[in-house]
Parts: C-alpha cells; structure tokens; sequence
C-alpha cells in the first residue's frame, strides 16, 4: 500500500492503482527517499538475523551431519529357534499380581528335548528358576531371578503340548509398565528363551494381543 496525495489529505491504495490517480509529473512522489531508507534498513536487519543465526548455530553445534535418505539393507540373523514351533493362543496381564501369563501351544519338532528358561521383554529378563541357564551381569541387568514359572518342564521331541508361561514380577510396576492395562488393543512382544539337554540354548520371538485382569 502507498499514500498519494489526493487534496488536503493522503489516500491509502494498492501502487498498482496509485501511479496513474497521481499523475505522470507527480510519479516520483510515489516512493519517497524515507521509503527508501525504511526499505534498506528492514534488508540489512534481515540479513543480520539470517548471519546471526548461523553463526550461532555453528558455534553452537559444530558436529552436523546434513539430512539425508537412503536405503540401507541390513541381513537378518538365522533365528536359532530349534525346531520349536510356538503358537501363542492368548495372554492377559493380572493387575493385582503383577504378571503376564500367556497361554501357547507348542510342538517339538526337534531331536532333543526341550525346557524353557527365559522371558526378555522390555528389556526386563523373566528367569525360571528351575533351570537358570542365562547369565546374570550384577548391577547392570534389570532381572526377576525367580519371576518365570512354566506349567510343562520338559517338551519331549515330537511332543506338542499347552503351555501356561507367567512372568510375574513387581518389575512390572517399578518400570511402568502397567500403562498397557489401559488400552483394550495393547499387545505385548518378547524373546522367549529355551535349551535342550546339551547345553544348546535357543530362542524366537513371541508375542499377540492382551487383555488386562482386574480379578
């Protein structure tokens, strides 16, 4: 918008329609040397801000990595599972006792026998007491030694059988992670851990829908 001189006093209207309404002989009238000098101070405050602000940031992050894409492929490791096929039926969280129970059926479809000793979700270990063959790191790990209890020992080869798995724990709500009793659609993951009687330890990841537990 600028002002032109109309009479005793200025009105304001786009540049566009103002030149012709002053007039050729007053058409320098329409920028004026102040309109100028506003022009140029309100460049060179812009420019000082953009310059400020980079050398701020320069100064300030030094180390920058500049955004980029890419496709990275990544091969993925061979699942040592040993031939234990894990079908979880369902699982639900008990509120008052703190633990997960997951109901699964599973078929042995190795040549050794098999017993489950370890749950990991979270990053919470779960260890059946019964066999322990994980080991511990003191004060690094956070771990429920006797949190883990399974309803079958041992999963003979060609057997196929329902498990009950609790992992049962105040972890659970030392670590907050009891928010998952406050969504009907929360579902749950984890490493389910288990060896054979010559020491070979295996694992594969399970996981599905559960449903809170109030009673």
């Amino acid at each position: 918008m600028v002002a032109v001189l109309a009479g005793p006093k200025r009105t304001f209207y786009p540049k566009i329609h103002a030149h012709p309404g002053a007039g050729a002989d007053r058409a320098n009238e329409l920028l004026t040397k102040k309109d100028f000098v506003v022009s140029a101070m309100f460049f060179t405050l812009t420019l000082t801000i953009i310059l400020t602000g980079y050398l701020w940031a320069e100064w300030k992050y030094p180390l920058t990595i500049p955004l980029q894409t890419g496709k990275v492929g990544v091969l993925g490791l061979d699942v040592p599972d040993g031939n234990l096929k894990i079908e979880v039926d369902s699982a639900s969280y008990k509120l008052d006792g703190r633990s997960l129970t997951m109901h699964a059926k599973m078929t042995n479809n190795g040549e050794r026998p098999l017993r489950i000793d370890e749950f990991i979700t979270a990053n919470i270990r779960f260890i059946n007491p019964k066999v322990a063959e994980g080991k511990i790191v003191e004060g690094e790990e956070m771990v429920a030694r006797n949190g883990l209890t399974v309803s079958v020992d041992v999963i003979n080869p060609g057997e196929t059988k329902d498990v009950v798995i609790v992992a049962s724990d105040t972890l659970w709500e030392q670590y907050r992670m009891t928010g998952l009793i406050q969504d009907p659609d929360s579902r749950f993951a984890g490493l389910l851990f288990y060896g054979d009687d010559q020491g070979k330890r295996y694992y594969q990841e399970v996981g599905g829908s559960i449903l809170p537990s109030y009673f």
